[in-house]
């Protein structure tokens, strides 16, 4: 009889705490799903967007882990994607391609099958929480290579304007020394995406680090004041330079080491 009886209070134990867990558990769910709300607010008020938000909460595999997590884990690391977005938001010009091409965020959990941290397809962010290992900066990085304006990835944007920027101050070092208006550009018709974002387009600076080489002295400044009036730099799979009506063109294959060699035989030879 007492052995009947102490079953019977071990498993209403047993019940009572499991349906705390699961109370317990619910209202976690509450609370970040609140937490939700504000988050993507302030995302949509930087952004101009309408994006909605919501957790996967049945991709959750390892319960142990979203148990023991504290209250708030589950939004700030679902708040890494919406950080990521906030961050592309940050530069106005980049806004257009969050408010076009992100509608939803999916916060689940990753698995244990390899799943990707981060996928976007027709407008929804699919993001997977490693509640064992924080994702950091990993979804801005895939973002910044899966949003596109005008053709290009906004990593490739970024990068063009890096390298512009570069090569207009390289420029004015220019005209300093060799006391002329010249103007240079760089056409990126055909240029790798991963070259324009590892700086290969700054290969474009060998054309005006000879010119300035060129101006040290009276009659190489008067050569270029008179034959050179800007310069233009891209990419080809075979290297060239070429001189035409004042315009130095020169496409770099981006692995060749000797450009200012090359580049300063052409133009002693052609001034």
């Amino acid at each position: 009889m007492m052995r009947a009886t102490l079953c019977t209070l071990v498993a209403v134990l047993f019940v009572t705490c499991a349906v705390a867990a699961v109370a317990q558990s619910r209202q976690m769910k509450e609370r970040e799903e609140r937490a939700l709300v504000v988050d993507i607010a302030e995302t949509n008020k930087l952004c101009g967007s309408k994006i909605k938000a919501n957790y996967e909460w049945g991709s959750v595999t390892s319960r142990s882990d979203f148990e023991r997590a504290d209250t708030g884990t589950t939004r700030r690391y679902c708040d890494e994607a919406l950080k990521s977005i906030r961050l592309i938001c940050s530069t106005p010009s980049d806004r257009e391609a969050v408010s076009t091409q992100i509608r939803r965020v999916k916060c689940g959990f990753l698995g244990s099958d390899g799943d990707a941290i981060a996928s976007l397809d027709s407008g929804v962010l699919d993001f997977k929480i490693d509640l064992v290992r924080p994702s950091e900066h990993a979804v801005f990085l895939y973002l910044m290579d899966h949003l596109f304006l005008d053709g290009d990835a906004l990593s490739v944007r970024r990068a063009k304007r890096r390298d512009e920027a570069r090569l207009a101050n390289a420029v004015n070092r220019t005209k300093e020394i060799c006391a002329i208006d010249i103007s240079v550009r760089i056409d990126w018709t055909g240029m790798p995406p991963q070259g324009i974002k590892s700086g290969d387009a700054l290969h474009c600076e060998h054309a005006l680090d000879v010119i300035e080489r060129i101006c040290r002295d009276r009659p190489g400044q008067d050569a270029i004041r008179t034959q050179v009036k800007s310069v233009v730099c891209g990419y080809a799979a075979k290297r060239s330079i070429l001189l035409e009506n004042g315009v130095v063109i020169f496409k770099s294959d981006f692995t060749s080491s000797d450009d200012v060699r090359i580049i300063m035989e052409y133009l002693v030879n052609r001034l």
